[in-house]
This record gives structure tokens, C-alpha cells and sequence, in this order.
């Protein structure tokens, strides 16, 4: 093989293994560029601005899955509270608030289209916070 063929499939090389470790480095929420844009949003603001918007997700999360039939008691709605809830994780950036945590807990587990929802409906909330624009 010529020099220049060896350059060019090393390079390639180089470029499919940087994507493939994006890939696999990928967090959950990354596959939503909506959601993405706002946990960006809010790993970098306030804690105040955080607990607002936190308290927003898990209102929404609420009232969709009520209106889905997924949650059909306050039982339900309890469980899915405390599921959101994982204790001893300290390590992520919305792990050092308990409303904060128990939000995006409640968020990674709720099925992909009621989270494209939330996502939506959050993002609308941010963008009216006067005092925090998106």
C-alpha cells in the first residue's frame, strides 16, 4: 500500500473510533436535542433557578402521565416520586439536590414520548422565566 493510502485509513480509523467513543459516552438524555438544551440549561444556572425547573418537570411529568392512564392513583403518582428518588448517587451534577435529582430521575423513566412532551412543555417554562431566559 502506498504511504498516502496508509495516512488516509489511519485518519479514517482515527475519526470512526472518536465517533463510535462519542457514541458509547453518550449520556441518556443526549438523543433529544430539546432535552439536551435544557438540562444543559439548567446543569449551569442557579441552584434556584434549577429547583424551579425541577418542580416544573415533575409537575409535568404528573399531569402527562394522568392524562395517559399511566398513572391512575396517588399511589401511582407516589411511586413513580420515590422512583425518581435513587439515593447514594453523588457523582452527576443534578445529584447534589434532592428535587433536582428526583426530577431528572423521574424523566429518564418515563417512556421516550411522554418525555419528548415533558421536553417541550419545559422548555416553554424556561423561556418565560423573565429573569432566565434560555
Amino acid at each position: 500500500m502506498k504511504k498516502d493510502n496508509i495516512e488516509i485509513l489511519e485518519m479514517a480509523l482515527k475519526n470512526d473510533a472518536e465517533m463510535i467513543n462519542r457514541k458509547i459516552h453518550r449520556r441518556w438524555y443526549d438523543d433529544d436535542p430539546i432535552l439536551s438544551a435544557v438540562l444543559a440549561r439548567m446543569e449551569y444556572a442557579s441552584p434556584e433557578f434549577r429547583e424551579k425547573v425541577a418542580m416544573e418537570i415533575i409537575k409535568v411529568i404528573i399531569k402527562l402521565n394522568v392524562i395517559a392512564a399511566e398513572f391512575r392513583s396517588a399511589d401511582e403518582i407516589l411511586r413513580a416520586l420515590h422512583t425518581g428518588y435513587r439515593e447514594n448517587r453523588r457523582g452527576r451534577w443534578y445529584d447534589a439536590d434532592l428535587t433536582v435529582r428526583t426530577a431528572i430521575g423521574m424523566l429518564k423513566d418515563c417512556p421516550v414520548n411522554i418525555r419528548k412532551q415533558v421536553s417541550i412543555e419545559v422548555k416553554k417554562f424556561i423561556i418565560n422565566l423573565d429573569s432566565f431566559p434560555i
